[in-house]
C-alpha cells in the first residue's frame, strides 16, 4: 500500500514563523497557484484523502484534488471561508470520521475528515512568534517557553498540549480512521499539519528518527510504502 503524508500549503502565519494551531487561516493565494500547478506532476490517485478539519488543509486538498468539491470540503461542519480561534472546538474528537463521497461519474477520491489530525494545541502561545513569546510581559510565560526549549520540545505551552499528548491524539486518529483502509490495501493521502506528520513519522516510520527530524516544509511531504 502507498501512503502519502502532505503538509498544507504556506499560510501567513507560516511565513511569519508563528505557532499556528487552532487559528483557522487559509493558505496564501500564490500557494494555491503553486499547488494547483504541481498537482498534475504529482500524479496522485489515492482511493481516500484524509484531511485535518483546518481550513488550510481543506484548501490544500482542493488544490491537489480538484474533484473534491466545496461541499465535500465542508465535511468538518465549517464553510471554506469560515474561521475559528476556538481550540476547544478544533481539538474535539468525533466518535467516527465524517465521510463524503463523489457521485459515480467522478473519479475523485473519497474524502474523510479526521478531527484528531488537527495541529497541536499551542495554548497561550497560539499565533505568537518566538520573539513575541520572549518579550511576553508575564515572566511565567517566558519561563514556560524556556522549559519547552530546555526539554527539547517535550513540555506543553501554558494551556496547551505536551508532545506526548499530541502524539497520542494523532496516532489514535490514525489507527481509528486510516489503518483499517490501509489493511484493505487502499492507497491513501493524508493532508495535515507539520506537527501531525512529525508525530506519525516518529511513531511509525523506519528507520526511526526523532520527532523534529521529520520536519517538512509547507506543501511538501513523504511518500511511503506501508506494511501493516
Amino acid at each position: 500500500m502507498k501512503l502519502w503524508l502532505i503538509r498544507h500549503g504556506m499560510t501567513k502565519g507560516n511565513q511569519e514563523h508563528r505557532y499556528v494551531g487552532a487559528t483557522d487561516e487559509g493558505i496564501l493565494p500564490e500557494e494555491k497557484e503553486r499547488l494547483q500547478a504541481r498537482a498534475a506532476d504529482m500524479d496522485l490517485h489515492p482511493a481516500v484523502v484524509f484531511v485535518s478539519p483546518a481550513r488550510r488543509c481543506r484548501e490544500t486538498a482542493a488544490c491537489l484534488f480538484p474533484g473534491l468539491q466545496a461541499a465535500q470540503l465542508c465535511a468538518s461542519g465549517e464553510g471554506p471561508e469560515e474561521e475559528t480561534s476556538s481550540a476547544a472546538t478544533a481539538m474535539r474528537p468525533s466518535r467516527q470520521p465524517e465521510s463524503v463521497t463523489e457521485n459515480a461519474e467522478s473519479a475523485a477520491p473519497e474524502l474523510i475528515v479526521v478531527p484528531e489530525f488537527m495541529e497541536m494545541n499551542f495554548g497561550a502561545f497560539e499565533y505568537m512568534s518566538w520573539q513575541e513569546i520572549n518579550q511576553d510581559p508575564d515572566p511565567a510565560h517566558r519561563a514556560a517557553y524556556q522549559r519547552y526549549i530546555d526539554s527539547g520540545g517535550e513540555t506543553a505551552f501554558p494551556g496547551g498540549e505536551s508532545k506526548a499528548e499530541f502524539t497520542k491524539r494523532v496516532c489514535d486518529g490514525f489507527e481509528r480512521a486510516v489503518l483499517p483502509r490501509l489493511q484493505e490495501h487502499q492507497d491513501i493521502v493524508i493532508v495535515a499539519h507539520g506537527g501531525t506528520i512529525m508525530a506519525l513519522m516518529e511513531r511509525y516510520a523506519e528507520p526511526h528518527k526523532p520527532y523534529f527530524e521529520w520536519n517538512v516544509k509547507p506543501g511538501e511531504g513523504y511518500h511511503l510504502d506501508f506494511t501493516c
